[in-house]
């Protein structure tokens, strides 16, 4: 494996759908976000790019300890969460926290919404994989089809 990369903390996709079924909200954060202010209440990491339908542009995120999360354009808070259980977003403590993959449950003043968080993979993955189909391609390319011997009995 000399060219395996160093595990490092993966990028996570977070996709916010309404009852509609259409993602409304879509962003990335590492699964080991460093927090720019953290409370007992929760974390807050800024500078996220955030996709609100087809605009993008740099917000702050703050996941709550009571498992919801707010997106916020400076102290303004653009659109705010709750979750339906007491299932955070992360483990650990607000400080030093590790993000959660999975699908959640979430509420808003404007009806219940589905939060879709998922891995995405590292270039370095990718980069394995597609070596990994070249060998393969190129060993079955570079087989020699072997003559076949018959033996004839008299």
């Amino acid at each position: 494996m000399m060219f395996a990369a160093p595990a490092n903390a993966a990028t996570f996709l977070y996709t916010l759908t309404g009852s509609g079924g259409t993602p409304i909200v879509k962003f990335t954060l590492d699964s080991l976000p460093t927090p720019n202010n953290s409370s007992a209440s929760g974390f807050r990491v800024n500078g996220v790019l955030v996709s609100v339908g087809p605009l993008s542009a740099l917000r702050s995120i703050v996941f709550l300890t009571t498992g919801g999360l707010q997106i916020r354009n400076g102290s303004t808070v653009v659109l705010g969460l709750g979750a339906t259980s007491n299932d955070r977003l992360f483990t650990g403590l607000p400080g030093d926290p590790v993000m959660k993959s999975g699908s959640f449950s979430l509420t808003g003043t404007s009806g219940a919404f589905s939060l879709l968080v998922a891995a995405i993979p590292e270039p370095a993955t990718w980069a394995m994989l597609i070596l990994g189909f070249g060998v393969i391609g190129f060993g079955m390319r570079s087989q020699r089809s072997r003559p076949r011997h018959s033996v004839a009995l008299a």
